[in-house]
């Protein structure tokens, strides 16, 4: 998540208004979806689920892939947001484990990294992650990835109608 972008702040100019635009859309599109964010780094932890919190989403946080895995196996998640690079059990192990649970094939589990090569985009890919999104992630790229991989339900069609 970007270092320069704290709760309640924004880049100026079209940046701030197309973050601002993407977050009520997803809380159009998404009311009350449930995501998991898994990073090591209490910072981007905070930043990132303030974030996901400004668009009426609901957040659980994992401090590493081991503790994502738990709990993937004791709650059911719309998206998982997936650093790679942890300490205990990484993302790439942490997503193989999830993968392997029942009901979690098609979830979209959403990688964050700092390494934006493509070796590292595809180690994710064959990880079994949907996307990678390099840090540091700004707010606006964060929501248009949730617009993109969420998944819309009936609940959500209907009412926007």
């Amino acid at each position: 998540f970007s270092a320069n972008l704290l709760p309640g702040q924004a880049p100026a100019g079209n940046t701030a208004q197309t973050a601002h635009a993407l977050r009520d859309l997803l809380h159009r599109r998404h009311p009350g979806a449930r995501v998991l964010l898994v990073d090591d780094d209490l910072f981007n932890r905070e930043v990132g689920a303030d974030l996901l919190r400004e668009a009426q989403l609901q957040v659980d946080t994992a401090t590493d892939g081991f503790d994502a895995a738990c709990m993937a196996q004791t709650t059911r998640y719309d998206l998982v947001l997936m650093d790679v690079q942890m300490p205990v059990l990484n993302g790439l192990d942490a997503t193989r484990r999830i993968r392997a649970l029942p009901g979690w094939a098609e979830v979209p589990i959403v990688a964050l990294s700092a390494n934006a090569f493509a070796h590292d985009r595809q180690a994710c890919l064959d990880a079994g992650m949907h996307d990678l999104l390099v840090k540091p992630v700004t707010p606006q790229l964060l929501y248009a990835s949730l617009l993109h991989w969420l998944p819309i339900n009936d609940a959500t069609l209907k009412g926007n109608t």
